[in-house]
């Protein structure tokens, strides 16, 4: 029975406590498919009543509060093995009595809402329309062909326009108000284009009636046919789909879906509010995407970060108000937080509370309110006054009426003001005195603001995530509790961004790959890192010292006197050259232009050689200018030395890893990006 009694009273709370954020969407009937603990959260699973015989399911998320609230999120369709996400989820929330033993019964009913009825009859016709096309197909191989024509063309496309011929009413339509038995039998074919008319079948009185148009247009980035953004490389592919309106003035698709050349996609900051870090004392700015279509500007969705960060500041001038605290009898002097980009100001959210400046003290004063006399009665007026940061008195209530003389005041309940900026509502009044022996009354004072304050509430509304850009958005509305009335007090009923969190990286699939070994290789170290001789590469790792090769590096002189011709050195000895400008050292494989200084008599000047490598076993320094039978000798040596880290006699892998990531959104569920995948190219030596 303790059972049966949770199921009664959580039907009656999901029925009445929908979201009013979704009263956009549609309302659905669902079947719950199996029984379902609510505690902390996990998957449910529903089926539509969609009056159709197809076994559509719904599936989606559960999350229960500790204060009992429970959120309901169906934001995917599972038909015929196909998994669909939904543009828009199906909601619910409720409010758990016990939410720590609720059970949703399998086969109870609950109302959702905030989806498209039109997309899941979208998913079922678009199945319905690829089992009819590969019917077509079969005749058409089968020799019959007439299926194909009447589409439009035997390669099943409609007439010259490219687009494919779809069924936009078949059997599958949301026809709740009427009875379906007969019309269910009925199959019409597919609508088409041909030689620019529309053709478009619909069921009436359980026969197929045709309806033709010659008002085509394309629609763009419909439920059916979304855009692809690549923001990786800043492009766009527009999703496109044929329409036409028919006789019944009702809008009927003709073709699939197709996308069009990708096209360039732009950012810029435009009207993009930045994220304030009061913290690290920084703005976060944010970007807008947007593309050109036919010359006009459209934007995509909201704003998105841009990683860069900006100097935060604050102006204490741009506020002219203060914030009032009555229940702790204060007053904070207000500042305006902004940033400067792009040689503009830019102010971040409201004034608050500043905090370099003590909090004012409150204390009564009447200097500045009048007292007034009724019939011989004296009604005082006092008023809260503090003293800001340069000593001036400033007010925080207006004058009020105090009773006096022995007439009473009374009070009545006159609405709020709402303070949105220090989050708190004040309570107004109407004063009043009834005249004696009579029931008129004379009002003293109207719509007077009191020391009654009563604090905004935050309510939790749940979280939305945007895979795309890699985005959670946690919302919450606002509301109060009045204390002197003792009620509640909603006075915002969407709910609003409240955080925005970008997806962390918590894991990443790696897969890799050896592409190549190369084998006697040689290393040095350049300041960088150990760069690889005959590849433009360097070492992921450091050499392996245990494969060099010993080499007779030993210093060798060429003579000092000079004779135009050749001079050679072992190969792979890295060696240095000494002329009198200074020395250089060099590696197999360089290539360079030296001077060598020519003396004779009193004067020097220069004359160029060049190191080559000449048969792969020496090197050998050839001069490129012309001899100078008159000088008698050069002065300069060349000298192999041995030097770590040169390394030769290397083994190199070239390894290829492939990886995949995985993400945490913000409120910890994740996501696996399917076109994720990033490629590393590594040098590793053996």
């Amino acid at each position: 029975m303790r059972q049966i009694w949770l199921f009664v009273l959580l039907s009656v709370c999901l029925f009445g406590a929908s979201k009013d954020n979704n009263s956009s969407g549609d309302k659905l009937d669902v079947t719950i498919k199996k029984d379902t603990i609510l505690k902390y959260q996990g998957m449910i699973e529903a089926k539509p009543v969609l009056n159709v015989d197809e076994e559509l399911i719904l599936r989606g998320q559960y999350k229960t509060a500790p204060d009992g609230k429970v959120e309901i999120n169906f934001n995917q369709a599972e038909y015929q093995d196909k998994t669909y996400n939904l543009s828009a989820p199906f909601e619910k929330s409720a409010r758990l009595k016990d939410p720590s033993n609720a059970t949703l019964k399998r086969n109870s009913k609950i109302i959702v809402e905030g989806g498209s009825k039109e997309e899941l009859l979208a998913i079922l016709n678009k199945t319905k329309l690829e089992k009819e096309e590969k019917g077509k197909e079969k005749e058409s191989n089968a020799g019959t062909g007439q299926a194909a024509t009447a589409s439009g063309g035997s390669n099943g496309s409609n007439g010259s326009n490219g687009y494919t011929s779809v069924n936009p009413y078949g059997s599958y339509s949301d026809s709740t108000s009427k009875d379906s038995t007969n019309s269910s039998k009925v199959s019409c074919p597919s609508a088409f284009v041909q030689d620019g008319i529309a053709t478009v079948y619909v069921i009436e009185d359980n026969q197929c009636t045709p309806y033709q148009s010659n008002n085509i247009y394309e629609k763009y980035n419909t439920a059916t046919c979304k855009n692809r953004i690549d923001y990786a490389n800043n492009t766009i592919e527009l999703g496109v789909e044929l329409y036409t309106t028919i006789d019944t003035g009702k809008e009927a698709r003709v073709s699939t879906c197709t996308w069009k050349e990708a096209i360039p996609l732009y950012s810029e900051v435009g009207y993009c509010d930045a994220t304030p870090d009061y913290d690290n004392g920084v703005a976060l700015i944010q970007e807008q995407y947007y593309y050109y279509l036919d010359g006009e500007k459209k934007t995509i969705g909201s704003c998105r970060p841009s990683g860069k960060k900006i100097e935060l500041k604050h102006d204490t001038n741009s506020c002219t108000k203060d914030r009032h605290d009555f229940i702790n009898g204060i007053t904070y002097d207000q500042t305006q937080y902004f940033y400067s980009y792009n040689n503009t100001r830019h102010n971040v959210g409201e004034c608050v509370d500043n905090p370099d400046i003590l909090p004012y003290m409150h204390y009564e004063d009447d200097t500045t309110c009048d007292w007034q006399e009724l019939e011989g009665r004296v009604f005082y007026k006092t008023r809260l006054a503090y003293k800001d940061m340069n000593n001036h008195v400033r007010y925080a209530t207006e004058c009020e009426t105090i009773t006096s003389g022995g007439l009473e005041l009374i009070e009545e309940f006159a609405g709020y003001i709402y303070m949105d900026e220090s989050r708190q509502a004040l309570r107004k009044i109407n004063k009043y005195f009834i005249v004696p022996n009579t029931t008129r009354k004379i009002y003293t004072d109207k719509d007077v603001q009191t020391s009654s304050s009563y604090p905004y509430e935050e309510e939790d509304c749940g979280w939305d995530h945007n895979d795309t850009m890699r985005v959670s958005y946690q919302k919450s509305r606002w509301y109060f509790f009045d204390t002197d009335e003792n009620v509640r007090v909603d006075f915002q009923n969407e709910c609003k961004t409240k955080t925005q969190i970008s997806y962390v990286i918590t894991d990443t699939k790696a897969t890799t790959t050896t592409l190549e070994t190369l084998t006697n290789k040689t290393v040095t170290f350049d300041g960088t890192g150990y760069k690889i001789y005959g590849v433009e590469a360097y070492l992921s790792n450091t050499p392996n010292y245990s494969r060099v090769v010993s080499l007779d590096c030993s210093a060798r002189t060429i003579p000092s006197h000079f004779v135009p011709g050749s001079y050679s050195w072992e190969n792979s000895c890295p060696f240095q050259m000494y002329t009198e400008t200074g020395t250089k050292q060099f590696f197999s494989d360089d290539t360079i232009k030296v001077s060598a200084q020519n003396y004779m008599g009193e004067r020097w000047h220069s004359t160029n050689y060049n190191l080559i490598k000449q048969d792969g076993s020496c090197y050998t320094f050839i001069s490129l200018d012309p001899p100078n039978n008159t000088y008698c000798g050069t002065i300069y040596r060349v000298q192999a030395i041995n030097q770590s880290p040169h390394a030769n006699n290397q083994t190199i892998d070239i390894v290829q890893t492939e990886s995949k990531h995985k993400y945490i959104r913000g409120d910890g569920s994740t996501y696996e990006d399917p076109e994720s995948w990033q490629t590393e190219t590594r040098y590793i030596a053996k």
